[in-house]
């Protein structure tokens, strides 16, 4: 009788570093829950986001924040452009 490794002896059949389920789950697919909690967001998102547009309209200070956050990109800095005196002598 020949001696079986350790993983031989676990899972006769089996090579090491081998899935029990080579297709896996699929690419893009969601967990049930997430399905659901996207599901319930959906049915109430506009009134939500009525909701804390009137808030901010109303002065609330985090309502607003929020609404700008979402509707006006980060600004990005822009390139400056500068006149530099010739390098290749040392008065330069």
């Amino acid at each position: 009788m020949s001696e079986m490794t350790k993983a031989e002896h676990l899972r006769p059949g089996w090579k090491p570093g081998q899935s029990g389920n080579p297709k896996g789950r699929p690419r893009g697919s969601r967990n049930r829950v997430t399905l659901v909690a996207l599901a319930a967001m959906e049915e109430g998102a506009e009134a939500i986001a009525r909701k804390i547009v009137d808030q901010a309209k109303s002065g609330d200070i985090s309502a607003a924040r929020l609404v700008l956050e979402r509707l006006v990109p980060p600004a990005k800095e822009r390139p400056i452009f500068l006149t530099l005196p010739e390098t290749s002598t040392a008065s330069g």
